[in-house]
């Protein structure tokens, strides 16, 4: 794709929804399976006294708990027309995870990278003044960008995996971005 570097048109990154629709099977399958399990296991372990048993019966609440926000969240992606990720000359528009849906001014950023977590890949954007951005959530999602700060050293870090994005495509994409608006 050639940008032209005074005039760059707005680029939206989509949801994939092949994807996502095969998350939300993995999900549709876990879901009723934990399910069985929470009334199951709890029936087959009131006999044995320790701890072990309970943490068993935990761990297969964890894990329902855990499929039906999975379930959830990618029944919302599926259902949703709305992009996920917009550059434009105002910054990032970053609605690529649930409840996100904050503006990235380009002037507010000082770099952009992928992280790698395992298979995961991500696009950490470093800011000028990540406080200022921690501040604009509330409750358990500011805790959470807060956290991603420790472990990434940024408070904003956007999983691609559902985009249809190539990371480095991305990345690069973002630089040039970057280059033309972040010092206006």
């Amino acid at each position: 794709m050639l940008i032209n570097s005074f005039n760059m048109e707005p680029i939206l990154y989509k949801t994939n929804k092949k994807k996502v629709a095969l998350m939300f099977g993995i999900f549709a399958v876990a879901t009723p399976l934990s399910a069985i399990a929470a009334y199951f296991v709890p029936r087959l372990l009131n006999h044995v006294i320790g701890v072990l048993p309970i943490l068993i019966v935990v761990l297969v609440y964890v894990i329902l708990v855990v499929s039906l926000l999975g379930l959830v969240a990618g029944l919302m992606r599926l259902i949703s027309n709305k992009f996920d990720l917009r550059l434009d000359e105002k910054g990032i528009h970053n609605n690529a995870e649930v409840g996100t849906g904050r503006i990235i001014s380009w002037s507010n950023i000082e770099r952009v990278s992928i992280q790698t977590t395992g298979l995961n890949q991500s696009i950490a954007i470093f800011l000028k003044d990540p406080q200022t951005y921690i501040d604009s959530f509330s409750g358990l999602k500011k805790q959470g960008v807060g956290l991603l700060n420790v472990k990434y050293g940024t408070p904003c870090v956007i999983n691609i995996q559902a985009l249809r994005a190539d990371t480095k495509e991305l990345e690069e994409t973002m630089k040039k971005f970057l280059n033309v608006y972040g010092h206006q």
